[in-house]
């Protein structure tokens, strides 16, 4: 990998600049090709409250030796221009984690797990720092992964193939704070942090409230709305209290954002990116927000013991197979481990069923659905009161009752 702490260039869109890519790429020397030919396009639209913008750029170059040019592409991630302020405010979803996550962390997993040739994420071939902060890395493209576009979500075998991955992901993870003692300050939290709470508990606020009232209109069992009736107010502060560190239990380096967008498949393989609120923690964390946000309903619902099973059997394979001396927690551990933070499921599934929903009937306002205001309220009344949505919620809201996910008897 070619990185450079500073460059008199105070621009990045130009053949120039990738040479080195290139030559890293290859293992040729900057002597032996040019650069006829650079495209700059955007990979992933840009959002609201984005850390980074993600371009494609398309090379036509010319390899001394060859009769014709050769078109190669790579991604650049590159900071947006907020992502200061998200640093400055204590955001645990910043630029710098992801560098040095993907210049130092990943390449000693991997290093790891090298007999058996896995890779966690693309291969990054330059990092600039200053002028401009960027991330060079190999198309996943053009190496036959693709993203999953249906919203339906993973099926069980998708499902599996993900968790194996993840099970050596954070195995590997143990295996290496045992030789390195510890991770960076920047990992101590994600998403889930005190200095984001504030902001975070505004947004989160009416969503609970909403679903709260619909569970009330619905005439939901009283225990179940006298345990969730407390939290109104402060659903998000309860979960993060779940999540703070609890160095007595078993931990490992979250991946942190385990929706479908950020897993890449391939036939017989699955790579994750977008490693920028990795954190230090529960493996809870991964496992619910996986389960939550990638996959199916049904799967989900009907063949989550199977996944978790299937996790822990990898796991513990992978503990085993690197030789690490931190005790390995056993099934039951693990299963009241999910159960003490399972709450997070029922945050995440306040937005993200209306999201994996497909309902043909209603369309999905997503602007409106986080609205604070009097019309947000109105539209989430009426997504609530649609008969799929009132079926799927019955039976998510009775999965975590049955599963002690409503309880924080441990806070």
């Amino acid at each position: 990998m070619s990185e450079s702490v500073y460059s008199e260039i105070t621009s990045w869109r130009n053949a120039n600049y990738f040479e080195n890519v290139v030559a890293t790429d290859y293992k040729i020397k900057t002597s032996e090709f040019n650069i006829a030919k650079i495209h700059i396009s955007t990979a992933i639209p840009k959002h609201s409250g984005a850390v980074s913008l993600v371009h494609r750029v398309l090379l036509q170059v010319h390899f001394h030796g060859r009769s014709s040019p050769k078109h190669v592409s790579y991604i650049v991630k590159e900071r947006a221009d907020s992502d200061e302020d998200h640093e400055l405010a204590g955001n645990s979803c910043t630029f710098a984690k992801e560098i040095e996550l993907y210049t130092q962390i990943l390449p000693g997993f991997e290093k790891l797990w090298a007999n058996e040739n896995v890779k966690f994420g693309p291969r990054v071939l330059k990092v600039t720092i200053t002028p401009f902060r960027l991330i060079v890395m190999e198309d996943l493209k053009s190496s036959g992964f693709r993203t999953k576009k249906s919203l339906r979500g993973f099926k069980t075998s998708d499902c599996e193939k993900v968790l194996e991955k993840l099970a050596k992901f954070h195995a590997a993870s143990v295996q290496y704070i045992e030789r390195k003692g510890s991770f960076s300050d920047q990992f101590k939290s994600g998403i889930l942090n005190d200095k984001t709470m504030k902001a975070y508990e505004v947004y989160y606020t009416p969503l609970f409230d909403s679903f709260y009232q619909m569970l009330d209109d619905l005439k939901y069992h009283p225990k179940i709305l006298e345990k969730l009736l407390p939290l109104k107010g402060k659903a998000y502060a309860t979960t993060c209290n779940l999540f703070r560190l609890n160095p007595t239990k078993f931990n490992v380096l979250n991946h942190g954002d385990l929706r479908m967008t950020n897993i890449h498949i391939r036939e017989f393989d699955k790579l994750l990116l977008n490693y920028q609120t990795s954190f230090y923690g529960s493996p809870a964390f991964d496992l619910i927000y996986f389960l939550t946000m990638s996959a199916s309903f049904c799967t989900r619902i009907d063949r989550f013991d199977h996944l978790i099973d299937h996790y822990y059997k990898h796991l513990k394979a992978g503990l085993q197979k690197l030789g690490v001396m931190t005790a390995i927690p056993t099934q039951r551990q693990l299963r009241e481990d999910l159960a003490a933070h399972g709450f997070l499921m029922c945050l995440k599934s306040i937005e993200a069923l209306a999201v994996t929903l497909e309902m043909p009937k209603l369309e999905l306002d997503m602007k409106l659905f986080r609205s604070t205001g009097p019309d947000g309220a109105e539209f989430r009344r009426n997504l609530y009161a649609n008969v799929q949505f009132e079926k799927t919620l019955e039976r998510l809201v009775m999965f975590m009752w049955k599963r002690g996910f409503f309880n924080f008897s441990q806070m």
